[in-house]
């Protein structure tokens, strides 16, 4: 039977041979039978009219690949790797990454020599992986002077010293203080000479080194008058006018020459009962203040609670230095006004303030008590 069949086909063939001796072969286009891929290679194939195929092979494409990744970075000491992955298969090719003698893995500063003012100190870190140490200086701290002191004092005739102190090292700088003007004394006039003489001259010394200037005057040169003292010559100390009185302030000062006159005024304990008569009042209110013309003011709120048939009340007010125990000055507060039980009364009580001697503040305080005709 084997046999037969290998007979059939040797005559078939023969006849097909035959048939296309002479026959020029009229080809289809090419017709993809599989599409190559990144792994292998596709096919393709076309027909003859007479009917006989071809086919030929497509080769692999090549991978698409997309950009390397970092999968692991390399070191001082140990080489890194990247992959990168195919778009179409997801074949992922890796490469290794050299080592990089410059990436080290330093562990924290850590201070080998502290600085000082003048020097400088000096830290280092050290590579995890292959012991590299890196160093790099801590700048100098510079000195801390304190304030600078007066070591001499300059004057008209020598230059003075000062010095400041670094509190860190204790290292020391000192300047020199330029030499000061003379420190005059009082004008002097000769004996039997009036500011007025014709041809009068007046002279003062350095109260330091005793040099003396002159001055040619044709009369009086006054001060200003102030709160302790009236307008005064400079050459023959001749007064003249009145002091201004202190101007206070409501913190106490005085506005012309900042002197602080009073700590505070005491008031009494209230309430107070007073009057004139048989007229009696009830103070339950006090307070005080001070203007700017130099007076200190007493307000106070009262009510009458007995009239007698003047219909009048009055009561008798001191203010007084407590620190000496001396009384300054004294008001009394009248009025013929009709008045009932019952009435509240509102008034104030001022002091003109005196010229002071004191160089101290002082506290005041004030007393009521029953008006005295």
């Amino acid at each position: 039977m084997k046999i037969k069949l290998c007979l059939f086909f040797l005559i078939l063939s023969a006849v097909l041979l035959a048939s296309c001796e002479g026959h020029v072969h009229s080809w289809s286009e090419w017709t993809v039978v599989k599409q190559p891929s990144c792994a292998e290679a596709g096919s393709q194939e076309r027909v003859c009219s007479c009917g006989q195929k071809e086919t030929e092979e497509i080769p692999a494409l090549q991978h698409n690949y997309g950009p390397y990744t970092v999968t692991e970075t390399a070191t001082c000491s140990k080489p890194g790797e990247r992959e990168r992955v195919c778009r179409d298969c997801g074949q992922k090719a890796t490469a290794i990454i050299p080592v990089n003698r410059d990436n080290h893995s330093y562990g924290d500063w850590a201070t080998v020599r502290e600085p000082n003012c003048t020097e400088e100190g000096l830290q280092e870190r050290r590579c995890e992986l292959c012991g590299k140490t890196d160093e790099t200086p801590i700048p100098a701290e510079g000195h801390s002077f304190t304030e600078w002191t007066v070591v001499r004092e300059a004057t008209c005739i020598a230059e003075g010293e000062k010095e400041s102190r670094c509190d860190k090292c204790g290292v020391s700088e000192t300047r020199t203080i330029a030499k000061s003007a003379h420190q005059y004394g009082d004008w002097h006039l000769a004996d039997n000479v009036l500011c007025t003489t014709p041809g009068a001259v007046a002279t003062q010394a350095c109260l330091v080194c005793g040099t003396r200037q002159m001055r040619a005057i044709d009369g009086h040169s006054f001060t200003e008058a102030t709160c302790t003292k009236p307008e005064t010559c400079i050459y023959c100390g001749l007064q003249t006018g009145y002091v201004l009185y202190h101007r206070l302030c409501p913190d106490g000062k005085c506005e012309r020459c900042n002197q602080l006159v009073f700590t505070k005024v005491v008031m009494p304990d209230l309430p107070i009962v007073c009057g004139h008569g048989t007229t009696r009042m009830r103070i339950d209110s006090l307070a005080y203040s001070y203007n700017r013309l130099g007076f200190v003011d007493i307000d106070f709120v009262g009510e009458i609670i007995s009239a007698d048939k003047n219909l009048s009340f009055g009561f008798h007010c001191e203010l007084f230095n407590r620190t000496a125990g001396g009384t300054f000055i004294e008001a009394e507060q009248y009025s013929q006004a009709e008045c009932k039980v019952g009435d509240i009364i509102r008034g104030r009580v001022s002091f003109y303030w005196p010229p002071l001697d004191e160089t101290e503040p002082i506290e005041l305080g004030i007393t009521i008590s029953d008006f005295q005709q």
